[in-house]
């Protein structure tokens, strides 16, 4: 969602979009978000999006920076095209169960600290970054086939971790 700026005169910069402040209320309030031609979730893409709950993008790849972060009601999510996601993309989204990304093979520190997954899913993933599920107090199975490398506090805290598929 495109923003609108303010001009040196106080003027509006920019079209089709909402200053700020309103596009930080509307985002609040989005409870579902189809983007089907979505290839790239920019920084804050949707953050603080406290009411949604189901969020399709098919073609999206790449999720920026807190693109999700504090999500908190997001029960269903379909991203089994990104391949790439940034620091504390997915951060705090407590309402997330199950998560499968199937392409994914990067991703940022504290890629989903902090969440109540029960479990994940990343068959070509290779490389996790510091914190990667760290505080995933209900996290019990995680599957990662190519896993190659866990990085520090990747898995910190995570008491209920019976199973790990590698």
């Amino acid at each position: 969602l495109p923003f609108i700026t303010t001009n040196d005169d106080g003027s509006d910069r920019g079209k089709g979009g909402l200053h700020e402040e309103d596009g930080i209320l509307f985002a609040k309030m989005l409870e579902e978000a189809n983007f089907p031609s979505l290839e790239t979730a920019g920084m804050g893409f949707l953050y603080d999006a406290e009411r949604l709950k189901r969020l399709s993008a098919p073609r999206l790849t790449i999720l920026e920076e807190n693109s999700l972060h504090k999500a908190g009601s997001l029960e269903e999510c379909s991203l089994e095209s990104v391949v790439e996601t940034k620091n504390n993309a997915l951060n705090e989204c407590l309402s997330l169960k199950t998560i499968s990304m199937p392409r994914l093979k990067k991703v940022g520190i504290g890629f989903l600290e902090r969440n109540n997954i029960e479990e994940a899913i990343f068959p070509v993933l290779q490389n996790a970054q510091p914190s990667f599920m760290s505080h995933s107090h209900s996290l019990e199975k995680i599957i990662m086939p190519s896993m190659e490398r866990l990085d520090r506090y990747s898995l910190h805290d995570v008491p209920k971790l019976r199973k790990i598929y590698n």
